[in-house]
């Protein structure tokens, strides 16, 4: 018995290896592709969330004017009286008010 290598098995290892390297050069190429794929998700994830919070921001600020301008309208209304209290719960309700736009703000 001889360790000698014929031909045939030297055409075998040098096909086995050709196949490897296509294997890792398509691995590498889905992988690069994956980070890729990921990276844009990420992005689009970002871009949404920055929009959500938009118009969370927007609908919190709208409700905020509705009410000011629902209480001021009450407060101010023919049938209230005007007295000291009408005037300190206006100023109460647009300092908090103002309290909510800064909030919303940072």
């Amino acid at each position: 018995m001889s360790n000698r290598w014929k031909p045939s098995d030297c055409a075998k290892v040098v096909l086995s290896l050709e196949a490897t390297q296509a294997k890792l050069k398509k691995s590498e190429k889905l992988k690069k592709l994956e980070t890729k794929i990921q990276q844009q998700s990420e992005s689009q994830f970002s871009q949404a969330k920055v929009i959500l919070e938009s118009i969370e921001k927007q609908v919190i600020t709208l409700t905020l004017e509705k009410i000011e301008q629902v209480a001021s309208e009450a407060l101010l209304s023919p049938g209230c009286e005007i007295s000291l209290w009408n005037y300190q719960t206006r100023c109460a309700i647009k300092h908090f008010l103002s309290i909510w736009r800064s909030w919303i703000q940072n």
